[in-house]
């Protein structure tokens, strides 16, 4: 199994000496190939506690609209951008094939990424960076399972398969301005529409959702704190609608030693361990989680990015999909958005708010394609947008004003006199010419 996951967490069993069997080593590696599942399902089970569609959640099988850019309130994703909105749904295939309708999107961007429950984004997603543009229908169904023979839905553009009946799909529009074309995205958003294949035709309207009282804190924290027994049995529910893959294989034989897995013939409530290996499998959570953390960490750079072609397609990478499903769960393919992460100042001292703490970032000048005798700022090179954005520890917005910056045409950044660009970060505005440089 050490082939599987690397960095396996040291479990100290505390008041004995009795040697810990290797069954903690693979409920370690099973809980680490669980975590993107497990985590997203809370959030699913999350942002479908609704009665109907709302900008921050909607019931199973329909749209949440946020025509505004993120705020402090959106909890949906981590590390949000602030220069798209967003429209998301949760899907369950269980009871069968859903036609997706996407108006024409004529935009600079946008894509709507469909994601398997292990968090892979699903081939033919569309998008800018795909060519659909022009709007049409799409057949979201199980990887396997048949469509009627007599189908017949106009303007079909694509069949797109899930290999697991939870499907969590991350829209984004891009919005250079919300006074101008903020409202052409909004009108867009409102024409996206799901429905069941077999009540195509027929008038459909979506059914209200049940609201239950469930606990909103963050998946991370409720992963953290939750029971080894309550997290493996949960996977093992998951697990039944959403299978393993073939490559999976090896690992769930191993998973199956503890009662891990659909297959498992014992379930992992009914296994029989010492009472040193479950107390070592209490430790399982927190101490992979801390493990992941650190893999995460850009103590020692300045910076670090998540620039690794296996993103969002991970195959049996199953520590970096944890890593990745912990740190920015909902992470898109690095052909569409690439992330990168700054924890340290240049000399690898944490960041830190407060009036007495300011720091700078600058883009230097260089040649200008277009102009060599005329610097322009060294500015992240991309086809859409980039933006800076600051958050809190657990990878959401503060409540503060700006919270990023980027391509936001009604504030021109100034710049310096060799061209480059210097964007303060700090509590206070700094007024005059580089407020609109402030984060």
């Amino acid at each position: 199994m050490s082939t599987l996951i690397e960095n396996t967490p040291s479990i100290v069993v505390p008041n004995t000496t009795t040697p810990t069997p290797d069954f903690v080593n693979i409920a370690t590696q099973a809980f680490t190939y669980g975590l993107p599942l497990v985590l997203v399902d809370i959030t699913k089970e999350q942002r479908t506690n609704y009665e109907g569609p709302t900008s921050n959640g909607a019931p199973i099988n329909q749209f949440a609209n946020k025509s505004q850019f993120p705020d402090y309130t959106m909890t949906a994703v981590v590390r949000p951008n602030c220069d798209t909105y967003y429209s998301s749904a949760f899907l369950d295939l269980g009871d069968g094939p859903l036609v997706m309708t996407i108006p024409k999107t004529d935009l600079e961007y946008y894509m709507m990424p469909l994601l398997d429950a292990f968090t892979n984004t699903i081939p033919n997603s569309p998008g800018k960076r795909t060519g659909e543009t022009a709007g049409g229908n799409y057949i979201i169904k199980r990887k396997g399972h048949a469509l009627p023979a007599d189908l017949n839905i106009p303007d079909l553009v694509n069949i797109i398969e899930s290999p697991t009946d939870m499907v969590w799909i991350i829209g984004r529009f891009q919005v250079n301005d919300p006074n101008t074309d903020g409202k052409l995205v909004a009108d867009l958003q409102k024409g996206l529409s799901l429905i069941p294949l077999k009540d195509w035709g027929t008038g459909y309207a979506p059914p209200a959702g049940t609201v239950t009282n469930i606990d909103d804190t963050s998946p991370n924290t409720l992963v953290e704190k939750m029971s080894i027994t309550d997290y493996f049995e949960r996977l093992n529910t998951l697990l039944l609608t959403n299978p393993p893959t073939e490559d999976d294989a090896p690992a769930m034989a191993q998973f199956a030693k503890i009662g891990v897995g659909p297959d498992a013939e014992v379930p992992f409530q009914d296994m029989v361990f010492s009472e040193a290996v479950m107390i070592a499998m209490g430790l399982i959570p927190r101490a992979t989680l801390k493990v992941l953390d650190k893999l995460s960490s850009s103590s020692d750079a300045e910076w670090s990015s998540l620039n690794d072609p296996s993103i969002a397609n991970y195959g049996i990478n199953y520590q970096e999909r944890a890593m990745v499903a912990y740190i920015g769960l909902g992470a898109n393919l690095c052909a569409d958005a690439v992330y990168f992460k700054c924890l340290v100042d240049s000399s690898l001292n944490p960041l830190m708010g407060g009036t007495a703490n300011r720091y700078s970032m600058t883009f230097p000048g260089v040649p200008s394609e277009k102009d060599p005798s005329k610097n322009v700022p060294a500015i992240p090179p991309n086809q859409a947008f980039w933006s800076l954005t600051i958050y809190n520890e657990e990878g959401y917005l503060f409540d503060l004003s700006p919270a990023a910056l980027g391509h936001d045409y009604s504030k021109p950044f100034h710049y310096e006199s060799d061209g480059s660009l210097k964007i303060l970060i700090q509590s206070n505005d700094p007024g005059g010419a580089y407020t609109n440089n402030w984060l």
